[in-house]
């Protein structure tokens, strides 16, 4: 396996031993990503990285949005609504509904419509868990 971060690249290459009981005889895999961040990125970093590009495309005009995907435990909801314990660990989420009223805040020659959704798609039932009534 090879990680190429800053090209944002990932390959796979599997001996022909290895690939006896799979189903596939392919040896190589690439994989082309806009980005690649590891489970050490501070959420600062995540936010520069991914938030704020989405939010200032929204000031430009354009909808956005943020997905986060992957197995369970795999740190999804960490990444979007941080920790509880520290400040510096506060996610996305936090971050980006910061800098979008910060930037409302300094900006009075517009006036703004801020609309948030916060959903949860968990085997195949979509949650809205910004409404109260929601139960896990």
């Amino acid at each position: 396996m090879s990680i190429e971060p800053e090209e944002g690249k990932i390959e796979f290459t599997f001996t022909k031993d290895a690939l006896k009981n799979l189903e596939t005889r392919k040896e190589f895999y690439g994989f082309k990503f806009n980005g690649i961040l590891d489970m050490l990125t501070r959420q600062e970093t995540v936010f520069e990285k991914i938030g704020k590009d989405v939010v200032d495309s929204c000031f430009e005009g354009y909808n956005g949005t943020i997905f986060a995907y992957g197995q369970t435990g795999s740190g999804k909801t960490f990444t979007m609504t941080g920790g509880a314990e520290r400040y510096a660990d506060r996610g996305l989420i936090p971050r980006t509904l910061s800098y979008i009223f910060g930037h409302v805040a300094k900006n009075t020659t517009h006036q703004f419509s801020v609309n948030v959704s916060y959903l949860e798609i968990y085997n195949n039932n979509g949650y809205d868990l910004l409404d109260e009534n929601h139960s896990s």
